[in-house]
């Protein structure tokens, strides 16, 4: 049996838990395997089948020790943070071979923290239900998609490295920010596929792909992309008019080449669209006229 570590007397986490592997996890019950909380550190790659729940009241950590200390696991889903749970994702690489690798509904003040974290999966590297998530340097080399933001859900992404999936940023609902990082090397870079609130796209490079952002459907409340890098792509932004967010959509100081279409769908003066300083091309691109 492995030694648990939870809680001191004050209710302060405790730890380490060191995992090596299965058998340093807690007995798993109808398929799940429940976390007391703790700083749970995974230190040496191993397989696992169950997935891993990240209860109500949990307070701590989960943390990868070394660069080959990969999770791999082989069910529909590795890890299921749920309501009521405090925890970060510190330097953590999972694999998940035939499904998603965390599934995160959050309605702590705090937001749910994936720091440095290495994913890959068959499919979604994070899922957020709900609550606020925050990921920072987060990377992922192969991939369904990587980050879903679903119904009232606040996603941030941070300087993530993205290559070689299908779908990188997926808005199904709630609000979205990413800041800076690459996204390289799949279908899409961004895409809106449910009615959601805003998106907002700051720096990012997306590049080598079908489509960098894809705003195809309709239902958002507003969408601004500023100083972003988009290239090699079959569509730079593909946004019908009709699907134009209520409150505008925002694109300012973005650098657009080597696409089929840098706008697509719609134009500098369509209806709720505020278009400046743009590149296509390395030239300046056609501006919305000021309003008076």
């Amino acid at each position: 049996m492995p030694r648990i570590m939870t809680q001191s007397p004050t209710g302060d986490p405790i730890g380490p838990n060191i995992v090596q592997s299965r058998a340093d996890l807690p007995a798993p019950v109808g398929g799940l395997i429940t976390l007391p909380s703790g700083c749970w550190d995974f230190s040496k790659p191993f397989s696992l089948a169950e997935t891993i729940v990240i209860p109500a009241g949990f307070a701590g950590a989960l943390r990868g020790c070394s660069p080959g200390a990969r999770l791999t696991h082989t069910g529909p889903l590795a890890f299921d943070v749920q309501l009521g749970a405090e925890v970060q994702m510190l330097a953590l690489a999972v694999e998940a071979a035939s499904g998603d690798c965390f599934h995160v509904a959050n309605d702590t003040i705090d937001e749910v923290l994936f720091s440095a974290c290495d994913f890959r999966a068959a499919g979604d590297c994070v899922r957020v239900d709900s609550g606020a998530v925050r990921l920072v340097s987060f990377r992922s080399d192969s991939f369904n998609r990587a980050i879903v933001s679903r119904g009232g859900a606040e996603v941030q992404v941070i300087g993530a490295r993205l290559i070689a999936g299908n779908l990188c940023v997926v808005m199904d609902g709630g609000n979205v920010l990413i800041q800076g990082g690459n996204l390289h090397s799949m279908n899409q870079g961004f895409a809106v596929v449910s009615p959601g609130n805003t998106a907002q796209l700051l720096g990012v490079t997306i590049q080598n792909c079908g489509t960098c952002v894809d705003g195809t459907v309709a239902g958002l409340t507003a969408a601004m992309l500023v100083n972003c890098r988009m290239r090699n792509a079959g569509n730079g932004i593909v946004w019908p008019a009709a699907s134009v967010p209520t409150d505008g959509l925002s694109i300012s100081a973005c650098a657009i080449d080597n696409v089929g279409a840098a706008f697509n769908g719609f134009t500098h003066l369509s209806p709720r669209v505020n278009s400046k300083g743009n590149l296509f091309a390395g030239a300046l691109a056609s501006e919305t006229p000021i309003v008076p």
